[in-house]
């Protein structure tokens, strides 16, 4: 089977996640390792960057990971993430690997009444539901477009307004 667990959660003054570690394991597939996650917000406790290093050991080899994630605001709404990602075994980087993600609101924006975050991490999805990752975005995205080192692929990205006015999304 597979587990992680989180622990030295630390938080700022806001009550955003600026560090913790991880450790997972898989039985079956025998793998493990450990992740360190990093953060730093401006005054209006909007991300500005996370950062995630993480070791793997996959049958017997080491594997090394960096991913950054920087963040660009206008007002309270995400319009880019910078995705940098790295990975390396021993001394060796096998890949790095850039995405770029940019955001439109829409004339009309919807406000985001809920917890809409711009997608990213989708590992730590329930960090960010649970409010560690700072402030969400004021308003709900209706598109975002995807650029990577590799390809340049738009990906099609619906929101709608429930009755409550709770922004869902659909990738």
């Amino acid at each position: 089977g597979y587990t992680e667990r989180y622990y030295n959660i630390t938080t700022n003054s806001s009550g955003a996640m600026t560090s913790c570690n991880c450790e997972y394991r898989d039985t079956q597939d025998d793998f493990s390792g450990t992740e360190t996650l990093t953060m730093r917000y401006d005054s209006g406790n909007r991300l500005l960057e996370l950062t995630a290093t993480e070791e793997e050991t996959d049958e017997g080899i080491v594997y090394s990971y960096r991913t950054t994630f920087a963040f660009t605001w206008n007002g309270n709404d995400i319009t880019r993430i910078v995705v940098t990602d790295f990975e390396s075994e021993g001394d060796y980087i096998e890949d790095e690997f850039v995405q770029e993600l940019t955001y439109e609101y829409g004339s009309n924006p919807e406000t985001n009444n809920g917890i809409v975050y711009a997608g990213f991490v989708i590992d730590l999805d329930f960090m960010q539901y649970a409010g560690l990752f700072g402030r969400t975005t004021a308003h709900i995205p209706v598109s975002m477009a995807e650029t990577t080192t590799h390809n340049s692929t738009p990906r099609e990205y619906t929101v709608s307004v429930d009755k409550d006015g709770q922004g869902r999304s659909t990738a």
